[in-house]
């Protein structure tokens, strides 16, 4: 049998509203980048780790596989459910 490593985490769905501004939870792997240059997030924090890893996004039924070059590739969610 196949070892398949990596880590995972979900990212919900549904949005937020705070003083009156209603933002939405990001679906994808985050890749963010502040006013002074610096990058913070998934794909950031991939960097240097030596396998794959994978956002499970209920909102849109994906499976996202990243790395620190940003999406490989993605799934359906209901298909990662099914996996053994």
């Amino acid at each position: 049998m196949n070892t398949v490593k990596g880590t995972f985490h979900t990212h919900p769905s549904g949005s937020v509203t705070n003083n009156g501004a209603t933002s939405s939870f990001i679906q994808e792997p985050s890749n963010i980048t502040e006013s002074n240059g610096t990058r913070s997030g998934d794909i950031p924090n991939a960097q240097g780790k030596p396998y794959n890893s994978y956002v499970l996004s209920p909102g849109v039924n994906k499976v996202f596989i990243y790395n620190a070059s940003g999406v490989q590739a993605t799934f359906p969610l209901t298909q990662f459910r099914t996996i053994k």
